[in-house]
């Protein structure tokens, strides 16, 4: 498969949501950064209509698109920006300054100031953001001031007489001592709550204060309230990629299918979401069963950080020992290392930790009912986008990798020597005896390889007889023989629709061109399998992923050969 019609396939599997997208050259550099609201809808743009030079080249050297789901269409914005910063890919031009998203800074002083930056200064201060929208944050700020005599002056000195701004209402002048602290940080500790609480309950508590000034005809600080709540609605909206919680982190969350295991890593580095890492899982525990899927996170981790760097603070979704294992990690990396356990109620989490774990970590189990605006609410939520991001790997690859399940199942049920990476389907379809064709399907790693897709019309038969029999014969003797002079691989397997009869035709075939192909053949009537050396015929489960595998086959084959009926009759008819 060529690049291009790979990546296209890529695209067109992107999930329909908001997120991130980097496009890789084959030495994994990123080439590309970009941001969508509809991650499949925007990649599939790369491949339509006429492209410009810019697009022409970043297809010709990209090899891999991937991927990076989150909550909402903000955050992609704002990963994007990050994810530029770090990687300053080739074909991001326009961005390759040194401009960031501008945030809210409360300073940590005994009257604070607060005011937008762009710089984070590790002092104590508070920040809040980054905020995309920097016309909503400016209005958000002038509001504050006009509702709040905070201090505008950056060096706070000991005056004799207040400036101007306390003179009309806009500064409580603490360079006077005409304000106590404790009555400025009421002040702040209300901010800080508007910043940081339940937006919900801010706008609702701006909206009655705005409601109440209007009763009052007081219009121009119902104006005031209206303005706040409309910057408000803005700026506070859930940010799960970036924050001011500087530590490194890593979320480490599973997916699971059958016996197929991802594990997504989100990273975390300096309040900033840099990376995410996607593994398969090698496992053999029940994914279901609280006691394995802890022996899978301990295994994990043990064998992920061998190797990788460690940050500070790992967080997971299944409770293990995590004293146990912050020991074992500080002593392997030589660094303080702290493994924490969130599972999503707090009913789970003390009915999976053990009686010392839930002495220790029972501030956790309470903390996951508030909304994800406090830390360890928000720390639940990034997990989640880590789940979330695990399970469309795992999609994608379980698409990729095509229907494993039916395909180890079919070579445990034959007995077969190798799994069936290739199938071919064979249907006879006519119309009371005339246009007789037969049809044949190939499957490739459980999934339909339409070029393969093959197509005979009976030749050696009489018009208006009908001989299922024969027409298999003629079609595998023509497909095969093909096959065997011009040294073509052969299938790992054949079917046919039918039942015993039109397992022997096809088998006589085969001995006459001294082939060994495994047989079998699929009757509709009752989902029964018919094998070359047993006379009674094979029955599986409806559930079975054998059986599921073999009729998408023999449904698929049926409708190919119908198809085609349809069309040479309709080449009869033009005189063709």
């Amino acid at each position: 498969m060529n690049t291009i019609k790979s990546l296209h396939e890529t695209a067109l599997k992107a999930p329909p949501l908001s997120g991130v997208y980097l496009w890789k050259n084959a030495e994994e550099k990123v080439l590309y950064v970009g941001k969508a609201k509809n991650l499949k809808n925007r990649l599939k743009s790369y491949f339509s209509g006429k492209k410009d030079i810019k697009t022409r080249t970043l297809l010709s050297r990209a090899a891999k698109i991937e991927t990076i789901i989150c909550s909402n269409e903000y955050e992609a914005l704002i990963l994007e920006n990050t994810l530029i910063k770090q990687y300053s890919p080739q074909y991001n031009i326009s961005l390759k300054d040194d401009k960031s998203y501008p945030l809210i800074r409360i300073t940590n002083e005994d009257f604070p100031r607060i005011f937008k930056t762009r710089r984070i200064v590790k002092d104590g201060s508070l920040y809040f953001g980054p905020y995309p929208n920097g016309s909503a944050l400016q209005t958000f700020l002038e509001l504050i001031y006009k509702n709040y005599p905070l201090r505008r002056c950056k060096t706070l000195r000991k005056r004799k007489s207040p400036c101007l701004y306390y003179h009309i209402g806009r500064c409580s002048a603490p360079c006077c001592d005409y304000i106590s602290k404790e009555a400025y940080r009421l002040y702040i500790d209300e901010i800080t709550a508007f910043l940081e609480g339940k937006p919900s309950e801010t706008l609702e508590k701006i909206s009655v204060l705005m409601k109440e000034a209007s009763k009052e005809l007081n219009f121009e600080k119902a104006a005031q309230y209206r303005d706040l709540h409309d910057s408000l609605s803005h700026l506070l909206r859930t940010n799960l990629v970036t924050d001011s919680i500087f530590e490194d982190r890593d979320y480490i969350h599973f997916a699971f299918d059958q016996s197929f295991v991802q594990a997504s890593i989100l990273k975390m580095r300096d309040g900033k979401m840099v990376e995410k890492d996607s593994l398969r899982v090698k496992s053999i525990h029940n994914h279901h069963d609280v006691g394995s899927l802890k022996d899978l996170a301990e295994e994990f981790l043990r064998s992920y950080y061998e190797e990788k760097e460690a940050p500070q603070y790992i967080y997971l979704p299944i409770a293990i020992d995590t004293k146990l294992y912050s020991e074992y990690l500080t002593k392997t990396k030589k660094t303080a290392i702290q493994v924490l356990s969130l599972v999503p109620k707090a009913g789970e989490v003390a009915k999976n930790l053990t009686d010392e774990e839930k002495s220790e970590e029972g501030e956790l189990a309470v903390a996951f009912d508030k909304p994800h605006y406090d830390a360890q609410s928000r720390h639940r939520a990034i997990l989640d986008l880590a789940e979330q991001n695990a399970k469309e790997d795992l999609r994608k690859r379980l698409s990729e990798r095509g229907d494993f399940a039916g395909m180890e199942d079919l070579k445990e049920i034959l007995k077969l020597e190798k799994l069936p990476l290739v199938i071919e389907g064979f249907d006879i379809s006519h119309l009371d005896g005339h246009f007789t064709v037969a049809s044949m399907v190939q499957f490739y790693r459980g999934k339909s390889h339409k070029k393969e897709y093959r197509y005979f019309t009976i030749k050696s038969l009489e018009k208006g007889k009908i001989d299922d029999y024969h027409s298999l014969k003629e079609a595998s003797a023509r497909r095969y023989s093909r096959l065997l002079n011009e040294n073509l691989p052969f299938p790992d397997l054949i079917l046919i629709d039918g039942g015993k009869g039109q397992l022997h035709a096809v088998e006589a075939i085969l001995k006459a061109l001294e082939i060994d192909i495994p047989l079998i053949a699929l009757a509709e009537k009752n989902e029964e399998i018919y094998l070359q050396d047993k006379n009674e015929p094979l029955r599986l489960p409806s559930n079975s992923p054998a059986r599921l595998l073999l009729q998408r086959i023999r449904d698929e084959a049926h409708r190919f050969a119908q198809k085609n009926v349809h069309a040479s009759q309709k080449r009869q008819l033009r005189g063709e």
